[in-house]
């Protein structure tokens, strides 16, 4: 089982190789895009976290989409209704 899990692991670290990720934000709100190093145009997917997960939880899955040819963008939206990061 844990071999299992090691491989898939490894298999997302490899496929992530010749993807850039830049930081940026958009009215305020923390994104981070994902893109292969050619930089043209490719058709755009939005990644939206989960209640109290952050983006960064998604961003294996952002760099693999990003591997077939997609702009994959994570925004941070606030994960609390209760936390100081709610405006």
């Amino acid at each position: 089982m844990i071999a299992a899990i090691l491989l898939g692991w490894w298999q997302l670290e490899r496929l992530s190789d010749g993807i850039v990720a830049t930081r940026t934000s958009f009215d305020g709100v923390p994104a981070t895009v994902f893109q292969g190093k050619d930089g043209g145009p490719a058709p755009v997917v939005v990644i939206a976290h989960g209640f109290q997960l952050p983006a960064s939880r998604y961003y294996k899955y952002a760099a693999r989409l990003a591997t077939f040819g997609y702009v994959a963008l994570t925004a941070d939206f606030p994960t609390s209704l209760f936390q100081a990061d709610n405006p």
